[in-house]
């Protein structure tokens, strides 16, 4: 068992689970890394630091990644709206290989990329509200 960090992926963790990790490593801070498919690699974090931790999903986007919360038209929602995740960055899939119907309902171009480089938004499918 680390006894610094530990960063748990995949799966969501039960508070349960959380709670023996604290049992024998107390001193231990606990992170979630959320990464979809899609993404091919984990593109948010954020700490477990009690029982309310779950509502910061997604979390932060680490480095090259951004994160979206966007209607069905592809606009931006405020804070404390629910919506629609898509993720963009550098470590994004362009495509589902040879199903391009897939591909077309998933994979958008950003409409205000600036450097026409990692300019894909992939849609998660994943309805969510942003809190501060």
């Amino acid at each position: 068992m680390p006894r610094q960090r530990l960063i748990l992926g995949g799966e969501a963790a039960s508070w349960n689970f959380i709670e023996q990790i604290h049992a024998s490593a107390p001193n231990c801070l606990i992170f979630n890394h959320y990464g979809p498919t899609e993404a091919t690699v984990g593109v948010t974090t954020f700490a477990v630091d009690d029982k309310r931790a779950s509502h910061r999903f997604p979390g932060r986007p680490l480095a090259n990644t951004q994160i979206y919360l966007l209607d069905e038209q592809l606009q931006p929602l405020p804070i404390g709206v629910t919506g629609e995740l898509y993720i963009g960055g550098a470590s994004l899939e362009r495509g589902y290989l040879n199903r391009h119907k897939v591909t077309s309902g998933t994979v958008y171009s950003q409409p205000l990329c600036r450097n026409r480089i990692n300019c894909l938004w992939v849609r998660i499918r994943a309805y969510i509200k942003l809190v501060t």
